[in-house]
């Protein structure tokens, strides 16, 4: 059964792709048609249109046969295509006349086939009977004369100091470069134990940072950074727990340093010397606070916890919550204000869809009106249904007698919603389905 619209359809001038005319095995009659109905007449292989009173063909095609009759040379002309006969250089084109009319003659008053001479930077003669050509190209034609000055371009960097296979900017040219630049940053001087100032590992390990003696004396070297591996003091006032950095700004030897002190760097050994990196900032575990929790541990009463740089996450896992049966009766959520209320069943669902007749004598808040061969039903909202903008509401128009969905124009505001219908309409032919979606 084909779908059933029960008013125009308004395409807005986009294409109707991939239709088909209505299929007949012979010329309708008998029945009642609109003009401008088409139908595609199988059996005669033809396309036609009622025009009011009777079906005509549309249109229809002709061949045109370039050298006559008893000529293949055929070429078909659709309705209203136009095709020009067009003379030219030692040629002319002559209609017949009378019962010839239709027979068009070509002459031509040419000379015969004459060579063609190049001339230019390109010589040679083109031998018209034989087809063939000999050329000579002229000496200096391509020379670097013939480019415009601004179309070379001659490259004058320089990399040589960077790499040694070529004077272009290569991968390994470039990567040198960095290499270069990166070197010339903070570098690692090993780690040490801030207790005793003992390095454990990197070209100094198993020294101290000079201390005052005269047998273990390295000197913190400047924009080296060293990491503290066993907890300790750093210049007795300063706390390092494992991980921690240490920069120091100048670099040197202390000659005299105090007797309570682990690392110095200058004469005056004074702190600000000295910059610490993550002091105290201890990442955080499942039983110690800190920065970011390193675990959520497990829960079960459908509420899960994560953790991410020290912050918390919710998440309601219905996965983890008790089966329920039956119509629930109890529902949360937020009303219109963004308060947290309980809701039953009934109060979640009575808002959200709405079965109503078009019957202008029997449902409140419907009204029928007809009008230039249009049957128009308006649904005042405030008292048809529930105070709902329209402008949010889904509607769908059903046929009462055979439940078929149908198509009608359906136009809303945020007060009404009015469905319009060709022809004269009765009550009771259709009932709407309303949905607020809003």
């Amino acid at each position: 059964m084909a779908i059933n619209f029960v008013n125009s359809i308004d395409l807005n001038k986009n294409e109707l792709q991939n239709a088909v005319i209505q299929n007949v095995t012979a010329t309708p009659e008998g029945g009642t048609y609109s003009a401008g109905q088409a139908v595609y007449d199988t059996n005669a292989t033809k396309l036609k249109i009622y025009n009011g009173s009777t079906w005509e063909q549309v249109g229809g095609s002709f061949t045109l046969r370039a050298d006559g009759p008893a000529g293949a040379n055929s070429y078909v002309v659709e309705p209203g295509a136009v095709v020009d006969l067009l003379g030219g250089t030692n040629m002319s084109v002559a209609r017949g006349a009378g019962a010839a009319s239709n027979q068009f003659t070509i002459n031509t008053t040419a000379t015969p086939d004459q060579d063609v001479a190049l001339t230019g930077d390109v010589t040679g003669t083109l031998v018209l009977s034989s087809g063939e050509i000999a050329t000579t190209l002229s000496a200096g034609v391509v020379t670097t004369a013939k480019f415009a000055a601004t179309s070379l371009t001659i490259s004058t960097e320089d990399f040589v100091s960077n790499s040694f296979d070529t004077q272009v900017p290569t991968t390994k040219a470039v990567k040198l470069y960095v290499d270069d630049v990166v070197s010339g940053n903070l570098v690692f001087g090993g780690g040490f134990d801030a207790s005793t100032g003992t390095f454990d590992s990197g070209p100094d390990s198993g020294n101290q940072f000079y201390n005052g003696d005269t047998l273990q004396n390295i000197e913190a070297v400047s924009n080296e950074y060293y990491i503290a591996t066993v907890a300790g003091d750093l210049f007795n006032l300063i706390p390092l727990t494992v991980g921690d950095w240490v920069v120091n700004a100048s670099g040197g030897q202390l000659p005299l340093p105090p007797a309570t002190s682990k690392i110095y760097n200058t004469e005056s050994a004074v702190l600000a010397d000295w910059t610490i990196i993550q002091q105290s900032n201890e990442l955080a575990t499942l039983t110690t606070v800190g920065i970011g929790n390193v675990g959520a541990g497990t829960a079960t009463s459908g509420i899960d916890v994560t953790y991410s740089q020290g912050t918390a996450s919710l998440v309601l896992d219905a996965n983890e919550l008790g089966a329920g049966s039956g119509v629930p009766v109890t529902l949360v959520g937020t009303n219109s204000s963004g308060a947290t209320k309980k809701f039953t069943e009934s109060d979640v669902h009575s808002g959200r869809g709405k079965y109503l007749e078009l019957n202008a004598a029997t449902e409140t808040g419907v009204a029928r009106a007809v009008s230039g061969g249009i049957t128009t039903y308006t649904i005042t909202l405030a008292t048809a249904w529930v105070n709902v903008s329209g402008i949010k509401v889904s509607v769908e128009v059903v046929e009462i007698a055979g439940s078929e969905t149908v198509y009608a124009q359906v136009n809303r505001t945020a007060t009404t919603i009015t469905v319009k219908f060709t022809g004269t309409v009765a009550d009771d032919t259709y009932y709407v389905l309303l949905k607020y979606v809003g």
